[in-house]
């Protein structure tokens, strides 16, 4: 699929035209920093991908870390995900019950997620927090870049698909957008994306899906 070359100034503005809700500095400063100092010590497990109501690794479709953090540093992040749910019920036209526990995601060189939607789609046999998923919400916590610098990543470029309806000749088309540390996004968990291979550097996200 062909990747659009939008101008790295204009695709927040273009991706919320599109249908995504995006903000800037969505955390406090001191807990970014905190999350960020965090994720970066502690111990790490593969992340596992759910097929036919299994759970397993698939380095061919997902190569990706969940870091282990503390409960109580879980709980604050997932009290500030909590007082975004009436902008996203407003935003998505969608009535929420809550959050699942928020994930701290580590891509290393080399790895990605291929294209994927998060929530069950069609699938009748899928697992019930599958299922439950309205919105997904992704929180950058360090930046992406385009020159090798410290604490920052290349590649790992979080990409949408078929953001146009009703006109296929977008169909192919992927929408990127680049991260930057304490952006946030949030889409409708049926929305195609995939994360692009990281090629320097460790990234890290902060993720949860609304339900």
């Amino acid at each position: 699929m062909a990747i659009l070359n939008v101008n790295k100034t204009r695709n927040i503005e273009f991706l919320s035209r599109a249908g995504l809700f995006l903000t800037e500095d969505f955390l406090n400063q001191d807990l970014h920093a905190e999350i960020l100092a965090e994720a970066r010590l502690q111990s790490k497990e593969r992340a596992k991908i759910s097929r036919n109501s299994m759970s397993l690794i698939d380095d061919d479709f997902r190569k990706t870390s969940i870091v282990h953090i503390s409960e109580s540093k879980a709980l604050l992040i997932k009290a500030e995900l909590l007082s975004l749910k009436p902008t996203l019920e407003s935003c998505f036209n969608v009535k929420l019950k809550g959050c699942q526990p928020p994930q701290i995601l580590s891509y290393e060189v080399g790895d990605f997620f291929g294209i994927h939607i998060d929530n069950a789609g069609k699938a009748p046999d899928a697992a019930d927090f599958l299922k439950e998923r309205r919105v997904s919400v992704v929180i950058f916590l360090n930046d992406q870049v385009e020159t090798p610098q410290a604490n920052s990543y290349m590649g790992g470029t979080l990409t949408f698909y078929k953001l146009i309806k009703n006109d296929p000749r977008w169909d192919a088309f992927g929408f990127p957008l680049m991260g930057k540390a304490n952006l946030l996004v949030a889409f409708p968990s049926d929305v195609l994306h995939e994360v692009k291979t990281v090629t320097y550097g460790e990234r890290f996200t902060m993720v949860t899906w609304f339900v």
